[in-house]
């Protein structure tokens, strides 16, 4: 994230599941409990991850709710006035927190302005600035295929995972920035 924009991709990655493809939020958390899935999203200093936790039955249609999560987030005004709001008081909190003042004061020791020094889920003020409309362009230039990685771990065998990911990933399209590995 930019030093101005601390917790952007935190913000868009907390919005990419209010909504998308052809689900609200709460049609899409259902949708999740009608598969007997789990989908959760985080972002790291390094990474952005969507984690699902799915049975291997399942997997094609999770893999397609996944896909319009990254594909087709809705990003509404009123959404993103909420979770903006939700993550503004959150790191007010956190700065009454002994622990979460020691992690920010470590992070920015050790790294000063640089990117680690900052906080993934940014600060007030940083929030504060950020639009919708810089949610849409983060969105548009971080969350793409270019140098994705899908781990898959479980009872499903490679024709399984073959199989889901021709259905539905493989529609998600740019540039390539590594060769393409085949399904171990």
């Amino acid at each position: 994230d930019p030093v101005k924009q601390a917790g952007l991709s935190a913000l868009m990655v907390d919005l990419m599941d209010e909504g998308a493809g052809d689900y609200n939020a709460l049609a899409l958390s259902k949708k999740w409990q009608q598969l007997a899935s789990d989908y959760q999203a985080s972002v790291g200093t390094d990474s952005i991850s969507f984690d699902m936790d799915v049975l291997s039955e399942q997997l094609q249609p999770s893999l397609v709710l996944l896909k319009d999560i990254l594909t087709k987030p809705h990003f509404t005004a009123e959404d993103f006035k909420r979770v903006q709001e939700q993550r503004i008081a959150q790191t007010i909190n956190r700065s009454a927190n002994p622990r979460g003042v020691l992690n920010l004061v470590t992070r920015r020791v050790l790294f000063g302005d640089g990117y680690a020094g900052l906080p993934n889920n940014g600060f007030a003020d940083s929030l504060k600035k950020i639009t919708l409309e810089d949610i849409k362009k983060s969105h548009q230039a971080l969350i793409n295929p270019q140098g994705a990685t899908l781990i898959v771990v479980g009872s499903v065998s490679k024709t399984q995972v073959q199989s889901a990911l021709d259905q539905t990933l493989t529609q998600w399209t740019g540039k390539a920035t590594m060769k393409r590995r085949a399904v171990q």
